[in-house]
């Protein structure tokens, strides 16, 4: 789940249309949604064997994304400011994954996930012409799920112990630093029951993991302030197996995070002031929140999936803040394709890069100005 670097200027008034591309109502899905300045698009995205389904931009014509495969290796594309192209597959042994990316510049990103086939994480490293694979302390069953660097000497990478679909069994949240050459593991105030799946830093002293625990079950925050990390939790959501998948901070001191819970209900929690404030996204009955990305404290996108049970249509969710209030959009897919947002990132005012969990050809979105 999303957590990718700070990026960098703030965007104007103009540029929210990145981010607003219509106000739709969550019974109407016919047609691309789109304003006067800018529209969504599906696009064509690399795959076979395997598919990529995480990204990290540092420039309108840089990103890097990363997959899963039941194969060795793993699948990797760039983007070029025009479209995807498959790379050099990283390595890695059969049934793994990465399920996060974060890239200071094109020729440094980090890649987090596990090694499935023995349940250990996994961290790659690339350099501009390859990945490798970087050694991080660990013991069987662990798994990273997020990521966040803010220069090639900080990384942060959050994840948990494995634990079956459904299972309410002691899991564990984990927590490893990157210092520009060695991943050590750090201590953090969770749980038994604690899983932390994304994490976001403004800088190598303010950094925040969101996840969620299973007794009693109800979401959480971790906040990393240089020297130590510190719990926080969020407050009872309205609805019980609650849990924040992404979290984004533009600056320090300021976080939104997004999710939803078992009832499909959406979860926004808004960091600001040393405050946490909880609220829904108006007009849509029925879809979770997977990623968010803020470049200002009055400028974010979250995107996920919603369902539309009148046309029983699966439509994309995006979700705009401008400082005071959401405003939601659907994005129609092609009939048949579930086509919530997995990852997401804006690297400039122009345009934004995001793309699915699945394996439909045009698992790729994007948007740009007019």
């Amino acid at each position: 789940m999303i957590a990718r670097p700070r990026l960098g200027g703030v965007l104007a008034a103009s540029a929210l249309a990145v981010v607003v591309v219509a106000a739709v109502s969550v019974a109407d899905a016919a047609g691309l949604a789109s304003d006067e300045s800018g529209a969504w698009q599906t696009q064509p995205v690399p795959h076979g064997p395997g598919s990529v389904v995480h990204l990290s931009c540092v420039s309108a014509s840089s990103c890097e994304a990363v997959g899963s495969s039941f194969s060795s290796g793993l699948p990797t594309a760039t983007w070029d400011g025009k479209g995807w192209t498959a790379e050099r597959r990283a390595p890695a042994p059969a049934d793994s994954a990465l399920e996060d990316i974060s890239c200071t510049s094109p020729r440094n990103c980090v890649a987090v996930g596990e090694h499935s086939n023995d349940a250990n994480v996994l961290v790659e490293g690339w350099n501009g012409r390859r990945w490798e694979i970087q050694t991080a302390p660990t013991s069987e069953s662990w798994i990273l799920s997020g990521v966040s660097c803010t220069s090639a000497s900080f990384c942060v990478a959050v994840g948990r112990r494995n634990r079956p679909p459904g299972s309410r069994a002691a899991t564990g949240s984990l927590v490893e630093r990157w210092n520009g050459h060695l991943w050590s593991r750090v201590a953090a105030p969770s749980h038994v029951s604690d899983v932390l799946w994304a994490v976001s830093c403004a800088s190598s002293r303010s950094c925040v993991a969101v996840g969620d625990e299973i007794h009693p079950a109800d979401y959480i925050a971790e906040e990393w302030d240089g020297s130590s990390w510190r719990r926080l939790i969020l407050g009872t959501a309205a609805q019980a197996d609650s849990y924040l998948l992404g979290v984004s901070c533009p600056i320090e001191g300021t976080c939104m995070a997004v999710g939803g819970n078992q009832g499909n209900r959406n979860v926004v929690e808004r960091l600001e002031d040393r405050r946490w404030s909880r609220s829904e996204l108006p007009g849509v009955s029925s879809g979770n929140l997977t990623a968010v990305d803020c470049l200002s404290a009055a400028r974010c996108l979250a995107v996920g999936g919603a369902y539309v049970s009148s046309s029983n249509a699966y439509p994309a969710l995006a979700a705009s803040w401008d400082g005071s209030s959401w405003t939601t959009t659907l994005i129609p897919v092609e009939q048949g394709y579930v086509g919530g947002f997995a990852s997401l990132s804006c690297p400039s005012e122009s345009l934004c890069v995001g793309l699915s969990n699945t394996n439909e050809p045009n698992a790729g979105y994007v948007w740009r100005e007019k």
